[in-house]
């Protein structure tokens, strides 16, 4: 409780009786003290700096502050941790001490810092180069929260990598289902479902569910393909099993393979199978394996037969790839359509090869050929040069003649063939000019064909990259601050580093998402520091547990209302009334998880980012700080600040007032008369201490009298 006591002048006019008891009918959900603001390092509005700033915040009478980097990681110069040095953290610190104010903690600057994979939002590549460079703005913040306050929270907005939200795995409830931008969108995943189970089912393209999925190459983290949901692909149709036993009256399905046996644990070969015309069962995840399935031919038209695949076609064949497979050996439809357009190529390739490539032995023998008879001509005519001497025409005779045979032997007019030696030359070069052009057309192909293959190796979804970078970079933060705290005789209370839950645009935006992070982190930390530093399993996991824990924005998790599905003939309200029962569904799940180490409390009036006051919006984030109190018990070490600074403009402090009210902190005067005199009301206290909003008891600037005509006691007239 804030008390506004009164003063010596106040006793006359009140008949003062003590009030007894505490006039709430209830203690606050969340003690005034441990409600806190955020406070921005440079207020883009006033220019004021963080000493400024911070200043500001303990005369509103915070007595907790979040510290809010601005300056992006980019700027070389303006801000944030490497921007002061010994004499400004000094004076912060001094300033806390003496004002006996907690800094809980701090949060990077969204513009840049926006996740730990090392995503890049600009260009969409995912480079190690800025991963280590985020680590670093971490590791300088956790410094700067030990330097200033002996420790806290360090919290990075979550936005790890693109994702589309109507596929995501934990999109699968009937009821609470999510899209991304249209409803028409879950009304096709539903479609593809079916289609799934029935190919005969009736699936309807719509062209304006453009949803993509990006794929990466993960040595060089750069985008190596976009595959659109609304998109087609073009390929051969191959025969399989069934359609050859069906056309050229044989029975292999049903037959027994080793190969198939080796590959996927059943040797029986199935309808859907491929094979050759021998019967040989074909992997198709082998190139050489793919160039003998057997095409479908047109006979009446004289071509082979194509097929268009669609985005139901490709979750069909992939559900069917993924079969009896551990879930991380499964194939997405995205990487499936990757596959099918790389194989295209890699066949086109290798058909290049083989064509180009078919005359060359042929070509290599007649080389050497032409070779042996020139090396046999050259001796012959040696040989005749010795036997008829200065007999020129007799040689000439014997040239002509040998001229006629060599023409006779090459199929070639003898006018071509004057001069042997020449000949020779000219039908080796020739020769050799056709291998060069058959051996850069053939090796060029395999080279590509090759090139093809490799990254059919190495394509990935960003989530196979980037979550695990995500992961592991929170793992070495984490680790960072356990080495802190052992080593740096200035920390005097936990430090922690997690990930702030982001928007539904991209991964870590979702509970689930953030839950997963966190605990993949914990994971991984805690196996590090069993492995390397000899800590038993216990003590690792809650050292993991006590120095890797995320931050809970209430207003970011609202936003998923503009993406919450609508049921036919819903009114808004209920629709609303469904949300706030998920929302609340998702507290319940991060409380039960224990990933929470801050709660960001904003509100909004709708599903789009708002940092109003708890209280002033339409979604239950008091109902869930209080939820999540009432789990914890007396062992709720959560800290709350308050965000909803976006109504400054009509009162300054409603950060705070506003906070302090939904949370039910009550405000007195410590006294009440009976004459008139009464507690206090929050609309007395905040319009008169906050803001100034009612008329004041006294006159002020141009409307007070001039001392002009005052006597010179200054007694007044009246």
């Amino acid at each position: 409780m804030v008390e506004f006591s009164l003063g010596a002048m106040d006793e006359d006019f009140y008949n003062e009786h003590p009030i007894g008891e505490d006039p709430s009918i209830e203690e606050p959900i969340i003690p005034i003290n441990k409600l806190g603001e955020t406070v921005v390092e440079q207020d883009p509005r006033t220019g004021a700096n963080i000493l400024q700033n911070i200043e500001a915040s303990i005369r509103r009478g915070s007595s907790q502050f979040q510290l809010m980097w601005s300056t992006p990681s980019n700027n070389p110069m303006g801000g944030r941790p490497k921007a002061y040095g010994k004499d400004v953290r000094q004076a912060i610190k001094e300033m806390l001490e003496a004002n006996d104010i907690n800094m809980v903690g701090m949060e990077l600057p969204t513009s840049s810092n926006t996740n730990l994979s090392g995503f890049d939002m600009q260009n969409y590549t995912i480079r190690e180069e800025k991963r280590q460079r985020d680590l670093q703005e971490v590791k300088d913040a956790i410094d700067f929260a030990v330097d200033v306050a002996g420790g806290g929270g360090v919290d990075i907005f979550s936005q790890e990598f693109a994702r589309d939200i109507t596929d995501s795995d934990w999109n699968t409830k009937k009821g609470n289902r999510f899209y991304d931008y249209s409803q028409e969108e879950l009304d096709y995943k539903e479609q593809c479902e079916k289609y799934k189970h029935d190919p005969n089912a009736h699936v309807e393209r719509n062209p304006r569910i453009d949803a993509v999925k990006y794929l990466y190459d993960d040595r060089t983290g750069q985008v190596i393909r976009d595959i659109k949901k609304s998109g087609l692909i073009h390929a051969p149709q191959y025969m399989t099993a069934k359609e050859i036993d069906g056309q050229f009256k044989r029975s292999f399905v049903g037959k027994f393979s080793k190969e198939r046996e080796e590959a996927v644990g059943d040797g029986k070969i199935k309808e859907g199978d491929y094979v050759d015309l021998t019967g040989r069962w074909l992997n198709i995840s082998k190139t050489e394996d793919q160039i003998h399935r057997v095409p479908l031919y047109n006979d009446k038209e004289a071509k082979f037969e194509t097929e268009t695949i669609g985005w139901a076609e490709l979750e069909r064949r992939a559900s069917l790839r993924n079969e009896g497979k551990k879930r991380k050996e499964w194939i997405t439809p995205e990487k499936l359509a990757f596959e099918l357009q790389m194989d295209n190529q890699i066949l086109q390739m290798r058909g290049q090869s083989a064509y180009y490539s078919r005359g060359y032995e042929q070509e290599r023998d007649q080389i050497i050929k032409l070779q042996d008879i020139r090396d046999g001509y050259n001796e012959e005519e040696k040989k005749m040069k010795k036997i008829f001497g200065k007999d020129n025409d007799g040689f000439e005779f014997w040239k002509q003649k040998k001229s006629e045979e060599l023409a006779n032997r090459f199929g070639m007019q003898r006018e071509r063939i004057d001069e042997p030696n020449n000949f020779f030359e000219n039908e080796i070069r020739e020769v050799q000019n056709r291998i060069k052009h058959t051996h850069e057309a053939s090796a060029s192909a395999d080279a590509r064909a090759e090139e093809m293959e490799m990254m059919k190796k190495h394509v990935k979804t960003p989530q196979e990259i980037a979550l695990k970078n995500t992961q592991e970079s929170y793992a070495e933060l984490g680790m960072y601050a356990f080495e802190k705290t052992r080593t740096d005789p200035n920390v005097k209370k936990d430090i922690y580093v997690g990930p702030e839950m982001g928007w539904p645009t991209a991964y870590g935006g979702h509970p689930e998402e953030f839950i997963t992070i966190i605990k993949g982190a914990r994971e991984k930390m805690a196996k590090d520091l069993h492995d390397k530093k000899g800590v038993s399993e216990s003590e690792a996991k809650e050292t993991a547990r006590k120095h890797i824990r995320g931050d809970f924005d209430t207003s970011h998790l609202a936003m998923w209302y503009n993406h919450f599905e609508k049921k036919e003939g819903e009114s808004e309200e209920k629709r609303l009334g469904r949300f706030n029962k998920w929302y609340m569904g998702m507290v319940d799940r991060m409380q039960e998880e224990d990933v929470l180490g801050s709660i960001q409390v904003v509100d909004s009036m709708t599903g789009q980012h708002s940092h109003l006051p708890p209280g002033q919006g339409i979604f239950p984030v008091v109902d869930a700080v209080k939820r999540i109190k009432q789990k914890y018990g007396d062992k709720f070490d959560i800290d709350v600040i308050s965000e909803g600074h976006e109504e400054e403009r009509f009162g300054a402090g409603r950060i705070l007032t506003e906070t302090w009210k939904a949370f039910g902190s009550p405000m007195g005067s410590g006294y009440y008369g009976g004459g008139g005199g009464a507690p206090r009301t929050w609309g007395g206290i905040q319009s008169s201490y906050f803001g100034a909003t009612q008329s004041p008891t006294y006159i002020v600037g141009a409307y007070v009298p001039s001392n002009e005509w005052s006597l010179w006691s200054e007694v007044p007239f009246e």
